[in-house]
């Protein structure tokens, strides 16, 4: 059995040091560092390489094998700071970009919003299910971003109603055809939510940069691996 011994620090940066917010943190939180060859060979693995699998987060190259390695985040810990001690830190990152993308991963794991089951669970497996049924590569999702919810009426844990956006790349929306490519999941997912008493909206096709702030904010997202891999709060 092969042992493991390589770990990235989860912690803000402030909350590792002996001063400031670090006083009070005498512990930070790792997750281990998983190389390819132990991944479970086929989609998983293909996913992890393009960074769409949300508990596999690639990192630089480990070893001399060049094999790439990635942060389990199912598997994040608490540590004692004195582990650091006298240890050189590495760059887990190539860039600003690719950092910032593990910050805002971590951040949607602990921030994910309380939704009903039949959001939580019951619509992101329709949608994934969607899909893989007709694709992954095709162009009107490799031109989404991501898809939110928003509940217009009740709350989310009793939603009464409430509707999805279609996030397209900025810059990139999703022409007619590639919008009507996805009518079909929005009949789905109205007598999906018919069947708990909840009524769905038409879905709306929007990009980042064109929705006011104000909206953005009352949406959560609707995660699905198959889509954009960027994570935005």
């Amino acid at each position: 059995m092969e042992t493991l011994a390589a770990a990235i620090v989860c912690s803000q940066t402030c909350d590792i040091g002996a001063a400031g917010p670090g006083e009070v943190h005498p512990f930070i939180l790792l997750a281990p560092l998983v190389p390819a060859r132990l991944l479970p060979s086929g989609e998983v693995t293909n996913l992890a390489r393009e960074g769409k699998v949300g508990y596999l987060f690639p990192v630089l190259a480990q070893d001399e094998s060049g094999d790439r390695w990635y942060a389990d985040l199912r598997m994040i810990f608490p540590a004692s700071k004195a582990i650091l001690r006298g240890r050189t830190p590495g760059d887990a990152f190539a860039s600003e970009a690719d950092s910032l993308s593990f910050s805002e991963t971590l951040a949607q794991k602990f921030r994910r919003a309380a939704l009903s089951e039949h959001l939580s669970v019951m619509l992101p497996n329709a949608l994934r299910s969607f899909v893989k049924d007709r694709g992954s590569r095709r162009p009107e999702f490799r031109k989404v971003e991501q898809v939110r919810l928003v509940v217009f009426e009740r709350d989310r844990l009793s939603p009464l109603r409430a509707h999805l956006y279609v996030y397209g790349n900025p810059g990139q929306p999703l022409t007619l055809q590639e919008q009507e490519a996805w009518s079909a999941f929005d009949t789905q997912v109205k007598r999906l939510m018919n069947t708990v008493g909840m009524t769905m909206g038409p879905t709306q096709f929007v990009t980042a940069d064109q929705q006011p702030a104000d909206i953005y904010r009352k949406t959560v997202p609707i995660w699905c691996d198959l889509l954009g891999s960027v994570r935005y709060p």
